[in-house]
């Protein structure tokens, strides 16, 4: 974790020792000189020589060494100040005599009176040395300054001040910009509304010849009226500062070497604006840089990535200095210029270095890897120091995790955060999108699974999207997302449950089906399946669909209707199941039955006026909702009455005949 805590004064006592978290850093802590004097000359009884100086209260230590030669004896007496001032305290010093004398003394804060004395002259030959611990310290108090976050090897902990160092290879500075509006106070040109954000180190090399160090800026260009964007590498050589000299046959790159009037060389390249068009908020970006030895030849990578653009190395510098190893450095007791990193806002070039920033929303984070692990600076200040260019109306404070907060305000040199737990390593997970809708830098724990899980979605309307399938890990650091294209097949049934709706990947086949194909609903009325319609027709109920687009589909049913025929006499064809809107056929096995009494067909009930009827005892119905049909008949006693005629005219006849004969 960090805490809050800004720069105090007076300063206070720097610690020897690093607490942790920081003992895993090396501690940097400059020697500075007191006292420093050598030469001979002849001492006299009469003329001792004397010489003050002081020791700082904040000081971790420091040592007077001395070494004295001379023909005859002398004495070498140490003195502190306020025990000199203290009443019967005359021989409460430190004191050597002889004629070689050889001494290294520790000392305690306060002032001290160094004296060399001889009772005889003496031919003596000294060197004397007096120097104490010190961290230099980089106060600012200019209305422009470069803001952000800083690192410079330096914190003040509530037990006291260190001073640590560390290499690193690559740096992150990460920035989350809800907005940012900048003007220039001086004239009018096109970069009125710039600003840039710079994320800049020092890189140390061995060579043949010696150690070099060079000032590496990778810096965002900001057209804040235009919200446009680009790029721009930088490398100064500082090993001579103040004056920069940089060969072109040593160096080489996308870029080229121009010269500053005040200080020297510089290589630089500036990309185009960035080709995917106007940034919005929030923005996210990032700048990264590296570096690596391969044969004596030193490579610095600048990268980049924004929430327009997918990361990518931008521009490598090779420096041809027959290094044997090369790598980015913080340490406060670096010569000829301290050296520290840091991501800052500041103004658009050397050219033109102030810009005041009118509206500022963003927040920041820089992280560096120290022995194989992503971990942020330990320690921020809201200043750079190096950098020329610097705007004004900028206020960092700290927001927590290693993130630091810019608003509009008073810029002022402070101590935004130290660290006080123990440092959790991240990784770096480049992900590559081919479609550009999820490219982007992640910063892991180890362990933390990327934050985009299988099966996560891209909506692209029309019943078309994108589903994740997962991640193809290109290199150690690298993932590419794989996407496939699905389509979402549509089904649609007013009766039965439809089997097979859903998104499917584009090139697949689908199967679609409903169930069941007929559907009694008890009423003598019923639905039977008929065909699939709309993207695609068939007859089964059961079918295969070739996904090579968003399909709708729906299924087409029929409507049929019982038709019930009854008859007392006779049979009766034609009773069933019927389409709707259908005519049915109804026909009587005969019209007449019987002998002496007969049953004969008389009509049909039931009918309505849309029946046919085409001859006795035969009908077409027409079925457009259950139907019912009964075959009435009536009974003819016709053959009956004329055979019982007969008959009673046999008898009478009989009858007659009978009396007749007995008449006879």
């Amino acid at each position: 974790m960090a805490t809050v805590r800004p720069a105090e004064r007076p300063l206070k006592k720097i610690l020897a020792q690093l607490p942790p978290p920081y003992d895993r850093f090396e501690a940097a802590i400059a020697n500075r000189t007191l006292l420093r004097l050598n030469g001979s000359l002849l001492l006299k009884p009469s003329q001792p020589l004397s010489f003050h100086f002081e020791v700082s209260e904040s000081a971790p230590y420091a040592f007077l060494e001395a070494s004295l030669s001379s023909t005859h004896p002398v004495k070498l007496t140490l003195q502190a100040q306020a025990e000199r001032e203290k009443p019967g305290n005359g021989s409460a010093a430190l004191s050597w005599s002889g004629a070689e004398i050889r001494v290294e003394v520790p000392l305690e804060p306060g002032g001290y009176l160094l004296a060399i004395s001889t009772e005889e002259e003496a031919q003596l030959s000294y060197t004397l040395r007096a120097y104490e611990g010190f961290l230099p310290f980089f106060g600012e108090r200019r209305v422009y300054l470069p803001v952000g976050i800083a690192d410079y090897g330096y914190a003040d902990l509530p037990e006291g001040r260190i001073g640590y160092r560390y290499a690193f290879r690559e740096a992150w500075g990460c920035a989350t910009i809800a907005n940012i509006t900048a003007m220039r106070p001086f004239g009018e040109s096109e970069e009125k509304h710039w600003v840039t954000l710079q994320l800049n180190a020092f890189l140390h090399a061995s060579t043949e010849g010696g150690k070099q160090v060079y000032w590496v800026q990778n810096v965002a260009v900001f057209d804040t009226l235009k919200k446009q964007l680009r790029f721009a590498s930088s490398i100064w050589n500082a090993t001579a500062y103040p004056t920069s000299v940089l060969m072109k046959w040593a160096l080489e790159g996308r870029g080229s070497l121009a010269r500053e009037r005040r200080t020297g060389d510089y290589y630089v390249y500036n990309s185009s604006w960035v080709n995917y068009g106007y940034y919005s908020y929030p923005l996210e970006l990032v700048l990264h840089l590296s570096v690596q030895v391969e044969d004596g030849v030193v490579k610095v990578s600048f990268g980049r990535s924004s929430s327009v653009e997918e990361f990518e190395i931008y521009d490598v510098v090779v420096l041809r200095i027959k290094a044997a190893t090369a790598y980015f450095k913080v340490d406060p007791t670096e010569l000829p210029l301290p050296s520290n990193i840091e991501l800052v806002f500041a103004g658009p070039h050397g050219g033109k270095p102030k810009a005041i920033l009118v509206d500022v929303e963003a927040k920041l984070r820089l992280l560096v890897n120290v022995n194989g692990g992503l971990i942020p600076v330990p320690t921020a200040y809201s200043c750079g120091y190096v950098t020329h260019e610097r705007v004004a109306n900028a206020n960092v404070r700290y927001v927590g995790d290693y993130i630091a907060a810019v608003a509009p305000g008073r810029a002022r040199m402070l101590q935004v955060y130290y660290s006080t737990g123990a440092f959790t390593p991240l990784r770096v997970v480049v992900v590559r999108d081919p479609l550009k809708l999820y490219s982007k830098l992640l910063f892991l724990k180890s362990g933390e699974a990327i934050p985009l899980p299988p099966g996560y979605v891209v909506d692209l309307g029309n019943r078309t999207r994108y589903l994740l399938k997962g991640y193809a890990t290109t290199s150690k650091d690298e993932v590419a997302l794989e996407w496939v294209k699905q389509f979402y097949l549509e089904a649609l049934s007013d009766h039965g449950e439809v089997d097979g709706e859903g998104w499917y990947d584009e090139g697949s086949t689908a199967v679609i089906s409903v169930a069941p194909e007929v559907i009694d609903f008890g009423n003598w009325t019923r639905a039977l399946f008929k065909a699939w319609i709309g993207d695609i027709s068939s007859t089964t109920a059961t079918v295969k669909v070739a996904v090579d687009s968003p399909k709708k589909i729906k299924a087409l049913w029929g409507y049929q209707y019982y038709l019930a025929v009854s008859s007392e006499y006779a049979s009766v064809s034609g009773g069933g199941w019927y389409d709707k809107g259908s005519y049915a056929r109804v026909e009587l096995s005969e019209t007449e039955s019987g002998f002496l009494v007969r049953r004969v067909f008389e009509r049909w009930r039931g009918l309505k006026p849309e029946d046919r009827v085409l001859a006795p005892g035969i009908v077409e119905v027409y079925v457009d909702s259950p139907r019912k049909l009964e075959a009435l008949w009536k009974t003819d006693f016709t053959q009956l009455i004329m055979v019982m005629s007969a008959v009673g005219a046999a008898l009478a006849a009989i009858a007659c005949y009978r009396r007749v004969r007995r008449r006879r």
